[in-house]
């Protein structure tokens, strides 16, 4: 027990590759995005249908339910003969997914992870655009928004190092269904919000409403802040509060997390979040963060904070 207790956190991927430069801004593939939602879905399969129920009408109007039937069941099929990797080889669907239990700390510069858990803080920012408009992002002004944003992500992205950004996602909410607007779990939509509490925010899932969020885990408050201040940022701001589009709605959180305040767990996951990241270090390599969380120090939430057993930090330096 000694030992696994003065024993250095063992990493679970190691050295990785260089973190991938900027994506290409694909302006068609956004426009093909946007159009292709749910609803857009659902017209596309409506019209089709149409068009064959009026060229061929007779027997060939139920062909397009048919074909998506039997997609469906080759689908199925396919899922039902893939291996599950659990008692045959890895199957391809399994690439990349990191078994068993993992858990994201930052490297030390000299590339090993230390004794200590949750040693050092980090920045949690939240960036998001909410497009409060029944185009989504094909609303005016919408594209170029996405473009000025590409633009400054990938400055960010090739300035990663300096900036000390650790990892970058996005992720999308659709817009929400008609009749969704007011409702949460344990209040149907459409019901008097007095009758329920106070309940969510007025339009926070209105319908139409698409809302795009990036989310940035940094080293530092000072980093992300200087960012924040060179001049694209700050030309990018004052176009959009020049253009006075109340349809578009702009919206960041930021959280400094100091050490011994921030955990995490990823159980047979792909590399995600901050589990997802790579840091660079002093051999100018990148690492990953995830580290194996089978041994008593990373093994409750408590222990992966550092904290004793009341939720008081230790007081252990690495």
């Amino acid at each position: 027990m000694s030992n696994q207790a003065d024993a250095e956190f063992k990493p679970r991927l190691g050295r990785v590759a260089a973190p991938p430069g900027p994506r290409p801004f694909c302006l068609p593939l956004l426009v093909l995005k946007s159009i292709v939602s749910k609803w857009h879905r659902m017209l596309a399969i409506a019209t089709v249908q149409l068009l064959v129920t009026t060229l061929f009408p007779g027997r060939f109007n139920p062909v397009p339910i048919l074909l998506l039937i039997l997609a469906a069941l080759v689908a199925h099929i396919i899922n039902i003969c893939t291996p599950d990797g659990t008692t045959c080889p890895q199957p391809a669907h399994h690439e990349n997914v990191v078994l068993g239990r993992a858990t994201a700390l930052l490297p030390l510069q000299d590339s090993s992870f230390g004794k200590v858990p949750a040693a050092q803080g980090i920045v949690v920012f939240n960036l998001g655009v909410q497009f409060n408009h029944p185009r989504g992002k094909l609303c005016p002004h919408g594209l170029e928004l996405a473009r000025r944003f590409a633009a400054l992500n990938a400055d960010l992205m090739t300035r990663r190092d300096e900036l000390g950004l650790l990892d970058f996602s996005q992720w999308e909410a659709p817009a929400a269904s008609p009749g969704e607007g007011n409702s949460r779990k344990g209040v149907p939509a459409g019901r008097p919000r007095e009758e329920h509490g106070a309940g969510p925010p007025r339009g926070a899932a209105a319908s139409g409403a698409e809302t795009l969020l990036m989310k940035y885990y940094f080293r530092s408050v000072r980093q992300l802040h200087h960012f924040a201040h060179e001049e694209m940022h700050e030309e990018t701001w004052r176009w959009f509060h020049a253009l006075g589009a109340r349809h578009i709605g702009i919206f960041h959180e930021t959280y400094e997390v100091p050490s011994c305040s921030y955990e995490n767990i990823y159980v047979h996951c792909r590399p995600v979040l901050l589990g997802g990241a790579s840091v660079k270090c002093n051999d100018e390599k990148w690492y990953s963060t995830l580290v194996d969380a089978d041994c008593d120090k990373l093994k409750g939430q408590f222990q992966r904070m550092n904290r004793n057993a009341d939720g008081t930090p230790k007081q252990e330096v690495s």
